[in-house]
């Protein structure tokens, strides 16, 4: 074999219907512990939501570990053991991992190493703190090796015997760390490679200027390309930004801008109805995030975020902050909602934060805001919450909760102008909160925070809250079109309330990752949304909302490309 030919990754639909068979080959025919069938294949009900990682020569599959995540039906252990009986305790960072699986011409190949480095790197994606596992008896030595242990529960099934084991996140660290140290020589590098997960820095779109070119050397084929990987608002800032921004152009580039802002922040207080001492400013939204989290949480806090939400947040909480931080996982079977209520009984088990994207991105859910007021009102004086609402102007402004946040000790709201105010390439937003949070984040806010364009831009788009309230109604029936040209092209709408949807991909072995590259070569350039938590499957994607003729020319790009396989 050559290492070039060999991959690790995770499973699409027709890698799975190899996997079954194996599965049948290996735990049916091979070791008796289940009954052969007409179908010589062997799923079960966890396979709905089981994540795959294979590892594959050219296209065949030649390995594969079952992994399945904090979910409502269960693990495959519920089957054998009571939960009472394991010493363990059962929560949103705990993974389980079976099937651990070879086929038997590549038993002693390094098959099973990429399997291990590979479950590890899906596990650290998916922020696992704790991994309960079941493995065959007689390879036990294999699991000891790698640092599993045992919890004293043998399990029976057909004439197979397993072993219940777990493993910490940072004992499988330790064993992916030698397994990649002993065999990632440059023959394996590239194979080691095929999972490649980042930490550096939270995944964001903009994809597309790959094609403009980041040096600004193609600047003339932005009219040509569909930027639809980022929020962007697809409508032009009022008329009387442009013109104010324009008309003293040249003077406004060479001159320092007021010091602090002092104009942004009295039109702010004027628009929105808020005391001016519960307002600092920043560069965009993302300026805030890094800028007041780094501040306030600290490595010992405990924090719940959203799962599927925003990437930034979790970046910044995990790889920057180190934090321990726990997810309250929504489902797609119920559209990703937030239930309140059984939010109400997670942050009992004691958070010092809690982190919200309202309406959620990427998946367009807006939480109910009168059960949130109530929630933050009545939760433990303790738990500060983080709300942010970059795009519930879409929906509705007087959703927002910013009044509320100048009225009590542990709510932030976190607002950008960017998208709903057509500002992106300005980056303006605010930070509002008691006025005690806000002089802790304002000493450490630099002078000039925002450029003089962004200053006056800023201003004048606020003066036009009657333009801005037409689009922001334009947009949501132009949303409402996207979702029926979508839907003949046998794309999945999975919900939406702001200027993008959240899709699924059906009846088709393709993956988002696969029609999202073939996309950008017809300068289509779509969010893949994997990065954002760990409740996807490989065949969702979002999508922003253009303007009608963009609409109609996104759907015939995605119809060219599904009609292509």
């Amino acid at each position: 074999m050559t290492s070039q030919n060999i991959t690790v990754r995770l499973a699409t639909r027709s890698d799975r219907n190899q996997i079954y068979k194996i599965r049948y080959q290996v735990y049916a025919e091979e070791l008796g512990q289940h009954q052969s069938n007409v179908f010589r294949k062997l799923q079960d009900n966890l396979d709905e939501f089981n994540e795959y990682v294979v590892v594959k020569y050219f296209d065949t599959v030649i390995g594969f570990v079952s992994i399945t995540p904090p979910n409502d039906t269960g693990y495959s252990i519920d089957k054998y053991v009571s939960r009472s009986e394991i010493p363990l305790s059962f929560h949103d960072a705990l993974f389980e991992l079976r099937l651990l699986t070879v086929v038997e011409e590549w038993r002693h190949s390094i098959a099973i190493l990429l399997l291990v480095y590979g479950t590890y790197k899906y596990l650290k994606l998916k922020n696992a703190s704790e991994v309960i596992a079941i493995g065959r008896a007689e390879i036990m030595s294999l699991y000891e090796g790698l640092g599993f242990k045992t919890l004293g529960k043998r399990i029976l099934s057909g004439k197979v015997t397993y072993e219940l084991m777990y493993i910490d996140d940072k004992s499988f660290e330790e064993s992916a760390r030698r397994v990649l140290e002993r065999y990632a020589s440059e023959k394996y590098a590239r194979v080691f490679d095929t999972l490649n997960v980042s930490q550096n820095h939270a995944y964001h779109g903009g994809q597309f200027f790959k094609a403009i070119g980041e040096n600004f050397s193609s600047l003339e084929k932005a009219a040509d390309i569909i930027n639809a990987d980022v929020l962007d608002a697809w409508f032009d800032p009022a008329p009387e930004v442009i013109q104010q921004i324009t008309r003293f152009l040249p003077w406004e580039i060479r001159t320092s801008p007021p010091t602090h802002c002092a104009g942004v922040l009295e039109e702010i207080a004027s628009n929105r109805k808020l005391p001016q001492e519960n307002i600092v400013l920043g560069a965009g939204s993302s300026d805030l995030m890094f800028r007041a989290i780094m501040h306030w949480v600290k490595k010992e806090h405990k924090v719940l975020i959203l799962d599927p939400m925003y990437g930034e947040y979790a970046h910044i909480l995990e790889n920057i902050v180190g934090c321990e931080i726990r997810r309250f996982c929504l489902d797609e079977s119920n559209a990703y909602q937030v239930s309140l209520n059984k939010l109400r009984e997670k942050l009992h088990q004691g958070y010092d934060w809690l982190f919200i994207v309202n309406p959620n991105s990427p998946t367009g859910h807006l939480t109910d805001p009168t059960g949130l007021r109530e929630l933050v009102r009545t939760i433990a004086p303790k738990t500060r919450v983080w709300i942010d609402e970059t795009y519930i102007d879409y929906v509705d402004s007087s959703h927002s909760l910013e009044r509320l946040a100048c009225q009590l000790d542990n709510l932030v709201i976190c607002k950008s102008l960017s998208k709903a105010y057509a500002l992106s390439g300005l980056r303006s937003a605010y930070l509002c909160s008691n006025s005690a949070l806000i002089r802790d984040v304002a000493r450490v806010t630099p002078p000039w925070i925002l450029s003089l364009p962004a200053q006056i831009g800023t201003v004048f788009a606020l003066r036009n809250s009657d333009y801005y309230a037409l689009r922001w109604k334009e947009t949501n029936e132009l949303r409402e079109g996207l979702k029926a040209l979508l839907s003949q092209i046998n794309i999945k709408v999975i919900s939406g309330t702001a200027n993008f949807l959240l899709c699924k991909l059906v009846g088709t072995d393709m993956t988002a990752k696969t029609f999202i590259a073939k996309c950008q070569e017809k300068s289509l350039f779509l969010r893949d949304v994997s990065s954002m938590g760990s409740r996807f499957d490989p065949y969702t994607f979002r999508i922003s909302v253009k303007d009608i003729s963009t609409n109609k020319r996104m759907a015939v790009i995605m119809s060219e490309v599904l009609q292509e396989l």
